[in-house]
C-alpha cells in the first residue's frame, strides 16, 4: 500500500494567493499536477501527486475535489476527497485525511513543501505543481 497521502493525519495545505476574492478561487479549479521529492521517514522518494478541484462556491470561498498520488515509475492509486476554502487573506487551506502543505501560487503553479506528522515516521517534501 503507498504510504505517502494515505496515512489518516489531517491533510491540510495552505495555499497563498495574491489578495484572495472569487477571482483566486475560480482560478483552482481544474486539474493540477504536481511533483515532489523528498523524506518519508529515512527513505527518500519521488512522487507525483494529481488534485482535481471539480467544485468552487464563490459565494463561501470553497471548493471540492479529490486527489492520487504515484511513486516515480508507479500508477496513481485510489483517490481520496479534498475540501478547501480560501480565507480573506489569502490563504487557501485543504483538507482530507493525511498531512499538511504550504504553497505559493504565481500564475498556473503553486510551489511549497508537504508535511505529514506520523509517530512512526514523518515525512517532509517540496512540491511544484502546474494547472493542466
Amino acid at each position: 500500500m503507498r504510504r505517502i497521502l494515505l496515512i489518516t493525519l489531517p491533510f491540510v495545505a495552505a495555499v497563498v494567493v495574491g489578495c484572495g476574492g472569487d477571482s483566486e478561487i475560480s482560478s483552482l479549479k481544474g486539474t493540477w499536477i504536481g511533483t515532489g521529492s523528498g523524506f518519508d521517514g529515512s527513505s527518500y522518494q519521488e512522487m507525483t501527486v494529481k488534485m482535481v478541484i471539480t467544485e468552487v462556491r464563490e459565494d463561501s470561498d470553497t471548493f471540492l475535489g479529490q486527489k492520487q498520488t504515484k511513486e516515480k515509475g508507479g500508477s496513481y492509486g485510489p483517490k481520496t476527497t479534498i475540501r478547501g476554502a480560501i480565507g480573506a487573506d489569502g490563504v487557501i487551506s485543504i483538507t482530507d485525511d493525511d498531512g499538511y502543505a504550504f504553497f505559493e501560487f504565481s500564475e498556473d503553479t503553486l510551489e511549497g513543501q508537504y508535511l505529514e506528522a506520523n509517530p512512526k515516521a514523518g515525512t517532509a517534501k517540496n512540491y511544484t505543481f502546474e494547472q493542466k
